[in-house]
């Protein structure tokens, strides 16, 4: 059993006794790290019960960030008259917690210091305020290096594969050593970047629920659930047909002939009944290192700047960028206090598919998120296929209409009836004890078809650079 497991089991006063027992002698590295991690379960314990009651969440990552910060600086400064034992912490705005920790361990007097440092130079170098506009004030507060990053790189950008997804992928196979990490870089890159999501959401995907959806424009693609999302209200994972070398459905062929399935990971204090998860949690350590020291782009050079997450945020500035920034919070998300729902039930049980079961216990139901849906032209302009018409309806609103990029380069149209063509599911191994067959014979008919379409796609190339920004002229359309 791991540590974090063991301890969240613990009740408080056990892990008490066990942090004074600790304190009646002299602190070594192994113990240190102990009392790091049995006081950080103590104060997630009680923050998150004073907080939330008991329908409160402890998170793994939460829970070893935090440990690692407690071990690295406890210190025992005295033992008379009384025992003081100092450490740092992220307090999360509790000047009360150190009166509240040491009137619950009587017996020794703790000195909690605030981990998160700021720098009043750093705070006034951000921007230059006017003060006397509350407005300026706010925006100027917002900005950060990574927005002027962002900003910057997307400035230059006039087609999204070759300006963005190219750099990245073409530095892929010559850093990477093993088949299966030279299909799980492509796949974390471009579903993060086309998903709009977080690299943990990918990670955490549900394998046993991938299910392939019709689609207005595209024709068919793969969608998968997921239930623990850093805010846990269950999102889904699309990959969709894109045009061009760089295509999702094709990077998750290739990580299902040259990766295994692998086992849920035990992440938080909450019970899960799901089994195996798409990719392995170590991935993002290793997938960060490769950008940093390949570095595409200068963005990776910021200290602490987005890594696993960029292509969260690319695509987010992205959409910005081209007039559909409406469409980042469905997209990816986000959560947004505007027309907002009480329940991801509610947002998510008129799909498809119905959820599992076990998703009721697992999610934050009053977490908001918008109710809009997502447009199916969103999807045909991101694939690169087509390009969008802005018209005007009936009622003067705005909207968009599609249109090939070229008419005779379309989305590959996948039969799902008949067999494979020759072509056997046994290339994904034990995935195919995971995934539907169904689901599985698409992946790999479209894949197959797509390598097929090589010569066409050279040929297309000049022409099919998208996606690219809607065109600006209005044409007025009867729409219902």
């Amino acid at each position: 059993m791991s540590e974090f497991r063991e301890y969240v089991r613990l009740k408080p006063q056990e892990l008490k006794d066990q942090i004074l027992g600790l304190l009646e002698g002299d602190l070594d590295d192994a113990k240190c790290k102990r009392f790091g991690a049995l006081m950080t379960m103590v104060l997630l314990k009680y923050t998150t019960l004073k907080r939330r009651k008991r329908n409160g969440e402890i998170k793994l990552h939460t829970f070893e960030r935090y440990k690692r910060i407690v071990a690295s600086s406890v210190v025992i400064k005295s033992r008379e008259p009384e025992t003081v034992v100092a450490f740092n912490y992220f307090t999360g705005g509790q000047p009360e917690l150190e009166g509240e920790v040491n009137d619950y361990f009587s017996k020794v007097k703790f000195q909690i210091n605030s981990a998160k440092k700021s720098s009043m130079k750093d705070v006034f170098e951000r921007s230059d305020m006017v003060w006397d506009d509350p407005k300026t004030l706010k925006a100027a507060g917002e900005a950060t290096s990574i927005d002027e990053s962002f900003k910057n790189l997307l400035s230059t950008v006039s087609s999204l594969r070759d300006d963005i997804l190219k750099p990245v992928m073409l530095r892929i196979p010559s850093y990477t050593r093993t088949p299966a990490t030279r299909a799980e870089f492509p796949l974390m890159f471009l579903a993060t970047v086309f998903n709009c999501c977080r690299q943990s959401d990918l990670t955490n995907a549900d394998p046993s629920t991938f299910a392939v959806v019709e689609h207005e424009y595209l024709g068919q693609y793969v969608q998968c659930l997921v239930t623990e999302t850093k805010t846990r209200t269950a999102r889904f994972i699309d990959f969709y047909p894109v045009a061009g070398e760089y295509d999702p459905i094709v990077a998750l062929d290739r990580l299902l002939r040259d990766t295994e399935p692998q086992k849920k990971v035990f992440t938080s204090s909450f019970t899960t009944s799901q089994e195996y998860q798409l990719l392995r949690s170590n991935l993002v350590g290793t997938y960060d290192k490769f950008l940093t020291k390949t570095c595409p782009f200068p963005i990776f050079q910021i200290k602490h700047g987005p890594k696993s997450h960029f292509g969260r945020h690319l695509m987010a500035s992205y959409l910005s960028k081209c007039s559909l920034g409406q469409y980042v919070t469905p997209l990816g998300n986000w959560s947004d206090r505007d027309d907002t729902i009480g329940s991801f039930i509610a947002k998510y049980g008129h799909r498809r598919r119905e959820l599992p079961s076990y998703l009721y216990a697992t999610a934050k139901r009053k977490y908001g998120h918008r109710r809009r849906e997502l447009p199916s032209y969103l999807y045909a302009f991101l694939s690169g296929y087509y390009e969008l018409i802005k018209v005007e309806s009936n009622n003067g609103k705005e909207d968009y209409s599609c249109r090939l990029v070229h008419p005779d380069f379309k989305p590959i149209v996948v039969k799902q009836s008949g067999d494979c063509e020759g072509l056997s599911i046994e290339c994904y191994r034990e995935w195919k004890q995971i995934i539907d067959s169904d689901v599985l014979s698409f992946i790999l008919k479209y894949s197959e078809a797509k390598r097929r379409r090589g010569p066409l796609e050279a040929g297309m190339r000049s022409i099919i650079t998208g996606p690219s920004p809607p065109s600006a002229p209005l044409q007025t359309e009867n729409w219902p």
